[in-house]
C-alpha cells in the first residue's frame, strides 16, 4: 500500500506527476525496468520534479523488454525554467511535454540502427541522432514524425 499522500504526486490521467520523484507512490509505479528519478527534472528551478507522459513510459518499457539490456535515460522531464538555461534547447522541447526522453548509447554501441528500427516499431515518432556528442544519446519522444542530427555514422535511414 502506498502511504505517501495523494496530494504530493498523481497519476492524471496519461500523466505521472510529482513535486519530487520520491513523492510518486510505489505502488502506482509499472515500468519495472525504470525508476521516477531516472525521468526527474535535473535542474533548477524545479530540480526533481516529475512530469511524464504514460504513453512515453509504457514504449520505453516495451523498447527495453525488446532490446533485452539496461536502457540509461540521460534526459527526462526538463521544467521550462531548466531547459531555458540548457544551451542549444529547443524553446518549445518535448521534454517540457513530458513526452521526450535522450537515452544514452553506450550499451548498444554498433547496434544503433537496430535500436532506432525497435523505436520506431514500437511507436516512437521523433528522432534526435547524436553520435559525435561527448555522451552519445538518442533522442526519443512522442511528438509528430521527425528526425535530425546525423544519423549517417550509425547506418540509419531515419524516417
Amino acid at each position: 500500500a502506498c502511504t505517501l499522500s495523494h496530494e504530493k504526486w498523481r497519476l492524471r490521467g496519461e500523466w505521472i506527476e510529482a513535486a519530487h520523484f520520491r513523492d510518486v507512490c510505489p505502488g502506482q509505479w509499472k515500468w519495472t525496468n525504470f525508476r521516477p528519478a531516472e525521468f526527474a527534472c535535473r535542474g533548477e528551478p524545479e530540480q526533481g520534479s516529475v512530469k511524464i507522459a504514460v504513453a512515453l513510459l509504457d514504449k520505453l518499457q516495451a523498447l527495453r523488454d525488446v532490446v533485452g539490456r539496461p536502457m540509461v535515460v540521460t534526459s527526462g522531464y526538463r521544467s521550462p525554467g531548466y531547459n531555458r538555461t540548457l544551451p542549444g534547447a529547443a524553446a518549445h522541447s518535448l521534454h517540457v511535454q513530458g513526452i521526450a526522453v535522450d537515452i544514452s548509447m553506450g550499451n548498444f554501441l554498433s547496434e544503433e540502427a537496430e535500436f532506432h528500427r525497435q523505436a520506431k516499431r514500437i511507436g516512437f515518432t521523433g528522432f534526435g541522432f547524436y553520435p559525435e556528442y561527448r555522451n552519445i544519446f538518442m533522442h526519443l519522444d512522442l511528438g509528430p514524425p521527425r528526425w535530425w542530427g546525423d544519423p549517417k555514422p550509425w547506418s540509419i535511414a531515419p524516417l
